[in-house]
């Protein structure tokens, strides 16, 4: 009787054992779910990008998280079922491929990258290696440990993959982009890392090992997720950001621009004792070709006038609309004698330009005003000696290039 009422006692205590770890996977389970569920929702509220290859980003992002969520729940059907675990460790391999692939995809298009035939190519030729290399150790009936390396390298390849597309399309170091990078190679680490170590102290059976499963596919997620909501914010500021500086109509850098930049120019000039200079321009009788033509001929005056100063300057960025018809042309380490001549070839190439009105041709001309920068004088005060000259030159008969000399003030 004492036998038997211990052995009772042993199979009492190992169901319970049992029924806690079903317990604590089940809590694991809805926690998993519900951070899915947050992550999917959260992929709603990012900005939508106007870009119809961007805007795919999303949708391999929501998959990205839906594959992830059914490989966890193929991964804890083996603690329940014994049975299925053959079938729960296919499927939770084959899904955790799809869902690597599905965030590769993700980032492809979160860089304007249309999928390819050879991008898809390396995909499936990956699936077949790892899925073979599944069967071939299912086959030799290898150790389970050696299913799990297998898909920890086939994780990690997919991964420094995607690093390598980040690293390759962020030339100009952004912000935002280094950080998705980061997140990327941070994920890389902890499978590369975290996971092995887990595998030499879990048996893949126990519940433990469920548990860091759980805690390791959470905390790659959030930082996944954090790091493209990072890019894609990061992203929408600089296009606020060069929305607000640059002007609608022409699509040159504006008023604002300037105002943010010039200061630092020029005190950047000044410290290196670099000359600079400026050339303010605007269209002669601009107001009569309104009058006259219409503002639709009017602002096809303008835009042309400002692809024209734009083929010109070193740097598209140096061309400035001030206002109206008002442009104004910033010369970092330039001397007056060369704004001069800058000027004047400008100046030659607007006379080339012809406006059609539908009827006829409208011919345009322009009047230059040169300055060469004062460091020890504000930046209202060098636009100011650069308007004189303008004005000079309006009125020597326009169509004229006049530099700044102390005798205008």
């Amino acid at each position: 009787m004492d036998v038997q009422a211990s052995i009772l006692d042993a199979e009492n205590q190992c169901s319970k054992v049992k029924m806690n770890q079903y317990l604590i996977i089940h809590g694991e389970t809805f926690l998993f779910s519900v951070i899915s569920l947050i992550f999917l929702a959260f992929t709603f509220v990012l900005p939508r990008p106007n870009d119809n290859i961007k805007v795919k980003t999303m949708l391999y992002l929501r998959l990205y998280i839906v594959f992830g969520f059914f490989a966890h729940l193929f991964f804890g059907v083996r603690l329940f079922i014994e049975d299925m675990a053959v079938v729960s460790m296919w499927g939770y391999n084959i899904l955790t491929l799809f869902m690597m692939y599905s965030l590769l995809y993700a980032s492809l298009h979160r860089f304007a990258i249309k999928v390819s035939n050879p991008i898809r190519l390396i995909c499936l030729a990956h699936f077949l290696l790892v899925t073979g290399m599944h069967l071939l150790i299912q086959v030799m009936q290898w150790p389970t440990y050696f299913k799990q390396v297998n898909v920890i390298l086939g994780i990690a390849v997919i991964l420094m993959f995607n690093y390598g597309i980040i690293r390759q399309q962020n030339q100009d170091r952004q912000l935002g982009e280094n950080v998705f990078g980061f997140t990327i190679l941070l994920c890389s680490v902890i499978v590369l890392v975290a996971a092995p170590l887990m595998l030499v102290s879990f048996e893949p059976t126990e519940a433990h090992f469920f548990f860091i499963v759980t805690l390791i596919s959470i905390a790659c997620s959030s930082l996944i997720m954090f790091g493209f909501a990072v890019s894609i914010i990061h992203s929408l500021v600089r296009r606020l950001r060069r929305e607000m500086n640059t002007d609608r109509l022409t699509g040159v850098k504006n008023r604002n621009y300037f105002y943010d930049v010039a200061a630092q120019i020029l005190a950047y000039g000044s410290q290196l004792h670099q000359s600079a200079a400026i050339i303010i321009c605007d269209i002669d009788d601009f107001k009569q070709i309104n009058d006259n033509y219409g503002h639709i001929t009017g602002d096809l005056a303008l835009v042309s006038f400002a692809e024209c100063l734009q083929s010109k300057m070193p740097d598209e960025n140096s061309v400035i609309r001030l206002g109206g018809e008002e442009f104004l042309l910033l010369l970092p380490d330039s001397s007056a004698e060369t704004a001069m001549t800058m000027a004047e070839n400008i100046r030659q190439a607007v006379c080339d330009i012809e406006i059609d009105t539908g009827m006829q041709t409208v011919a345009i001309t322009a009047s230059f005003g040169v300055m060469a920068i004062d460091p020890n004088r504000s930046v209202d005060d060098n636009i100011s000696f650069a308007d004189k000259a303008l004005y000079k030159a309006k009125a020597m008969g326009k169509n004229q290039v006049v530099a700044f000399h102390p005798g205008m003030v």
